[in-house]
């Protein structure tokens, strides 16, 4: 799409149905008039399908968003119950070990700020979820592991 559809500020509607487009220009959002955007049968990445999938408004709220990286993920700490979770983790962060550590009850969620590691002056978040491992709270690991068993089984990573 030319930037010079900028230009076209009457512009209502745009079809781009069955083009083979993987991405949509940030050009549209300069389009004050548009109210349909119809991206029907293309492989887009970007924006992500499910986004595309929520239409028009969320397609160009999307676009229109400050793509600075955020540095952020997840790490779920999950096993059974006294084999040390806790304890790795306080090693991880650099943190003294503590040999009468309590066994952790429910979720112990905090976050851990981390300088990235190529980029100065980045810091990176960690959001740690420790999940207590006694037998009563592993009914409730599944609801924060669907996906991800799956993944490190195939890696043939034993969680």
């Amino acid at each position: 799409m030319p930037p010079e559809i900028t230009q076209l500020s009457q512009l209502k509607v745009i079809s781009l149905d069955n083009n083979h487009i993987n991405a949509l220009p940030e050009e549209i959002t300069h389009l004050p008039n548009l109210k349909v955007l119809s991206v029907y049968k293309n492989p887009l990445i970007f924006p992500p399908p499910e986004i595309v999938a929520q239409g028009t408004q969320e397609i160009l709220t999307y676009l229109r968003l400050d793509k600075q990286p955020q540095w952020a993920a997840k790490l779920l700490l999950v096993g059974e119950d006294g084999v040390g979770k806790t304890s790795l983790l306080h090693q991880l962060r650099e943190e003294t070990f503590d040999n009468q550590e309590d066994s952790t009850h429910g979720v112990a969620v905090d976050t851990w700020a981390l300088k990235h590691p190529t980029q100065a002056n980045v810091t990176m978040q960690l959001k740690t979820w420790d999940f207590g491992g006694q037998t009563i709270y592993h009914a409730t690991h599944q609801f924060f592991l669907t996906g991800l068993v799956y993944f490190g089984v195939e890696c043939g990573i034993r969680l």
